[in-house]
């Protein structure tokens, strides 16, 4: 494992099912660990998976409104990019996109 690469990192359990024994286990921050939960969504789109909160950061789409649509039914890469019908969140849409 080594030493404890910062005051902000703690052990996490990479599989949570797991024990914690140096082969499941790894130094990581709190935001790290957030994503490591049984709660997070994973979403695969472009070729890559993330987190779904992470996705919202990413195309500034709200996490609700991605929620919403793939749980309607809407393939993942709608999901995140059709613009959202809220103007503000619409004009940070195709702010990101230049």
């Amino acid at each position: 494992m080594g030493l404890r690469p910062s005051i902000a990192h703690t052990l996490d359990r990479k599989d949570n099912a797991g024990n914690y024994d140096p082969n499941n286990c790894r130094w990581a921050t709190k935001q790290e660990q957030s994503l490591n939960s049984r709660h997070v969504r994973l979403v695969s789109a472009f070729g890559k998976t993330q987190a779904l909160s992470e996705w919202a950061k990413e195309t500034k789409v709200p996490y609700m409104t991605i929620l919403a649509r793939l749980n309607r039914g809407y393939d993942p890469e709608r999901a995140l990019m059709e613009p959202s019908k809220n103007t503000y969140v619409r004009r940070a849409f195709s702010e990101a996109q230049k």
